[in-house]
């Protein structure tokens, strides 16, 4: 199952790709921040309300690590978007999943069979192979931050599991929403930023959120069910989403490299999911 969540969350977030950098260099990063934090919350809240209680004053602690670890991660990410490639800054930011499951064993204790450690290499390189759409050219802007990114992304997901744990998967990702929305509200308050939206960029901007909401919810769902190190490799995979789609929709022709990548990365997601189910 958890093969399964993270899965659908690389689905998500591999179209959230497509929209969501247009959104980054159509507006000011705390902007876009703060509309995709409260469109999330308006999706997410009647949710947590609904099937769980209000956390408890002991558990605020474990609930807003992981926000304040999420929010600085995506918005590393909102810059990187906006000043660099997406064949460069995607695969960049998709080493996450190598950076997760690092702090997993690290930080987790969590050991792994031979074949476990053999799936994770392969869907890590594959993930890099299928993302590069260019090898050996393109701008470098922008790739400084994506790996910051990255890093913040694998300690996310450290921090997520922890969360899960205490207080359920809708209250975590309702955390991460409401206090990303104070922070860069305040962020846009104290800067003076405009808030407003035309119907493009509205349209934009509702479509980004649902899908990124729609992978966040899956992605948390799944750390609550398995290992941190393979759901965060298996999430990684986003990258590899964005480039098919581009390669179908958009017609863009892949490398012979590209397609050794996906091919890894459909060994290594059935490697792992068997050993799961195992």
């Amino acid at each position: 199952m958890a093969v399964f969540l993270a899965s659908a969350a690389a689905l998500s977030w591999g179209w959230t790709e497509f929209l969501m950098i247009r959104a980054a260099r159509q507006l000011h990063p705390v902007q876009l921040g703060v509309w995709l934090m409260a469109l999330g919350t308006a999706l997410v809240l009647p949710f947590a309300l609904a099937t769980s209680h209000v956390p408890r004053v002991d558990q605020l602690p474990v609930t807003m690590v992981p926000a304040l670890v999420g929010l600085t991660a995506t918005f590393l990410y909102y810059l990187a978007l906006g000043r660099g490639q997406l064949s460069i800054v995607s695969p960049t930011v998709a080493t996450s999943g190598g950076f997760g499951a690092i702090m997993a064993v690290v930080f987790l204790g969590e050991r792994f069979s031979q074949f476990g450690l053999v799936g994770i290499v392969l869907a890590v390189v594959g993930v890099v192979l299928a993302a590069f759409t260019e090898r050996g050219s393109g701008s470098a802007a922008g790739v400084g931050w994506a790996l910051l990114a990255a890093v913040f992304f694998g300690a996310y997901a450290v921090t997520l599991s922890f969360s899960t744990d205490e207080v359920g998967v809708a209250r975590t990702v309702a955390a991460f929403r409401i206090t990303g929305l104070v922070i860069l509200g305040f962020a846009a308050f104290a800067m003076r930023l405009p808030l407003g939206l035309n119907r493009r960029e509205l349209r934009l901007v509702l479509g980004t959120v649902t899908l990124e909401t729609m992978g966040l919810l899956a992605f948390t769902a799944a750390l609550d069910r398995g290992p941190v190190a393979i759901v965060s490799v298996i999430m990684a995979q986003f990258s590899t989403v964005a480039v098919v789609l581009a390669a179908l929709l958009l017609h863009e022709r892949l490398r012979h490299h590209q397609w050794v990548g996906v091919a890894l990365v459909i060994a290594a997601t059935t490697l792992l999911a068997a050993l799961q189910a195992s």
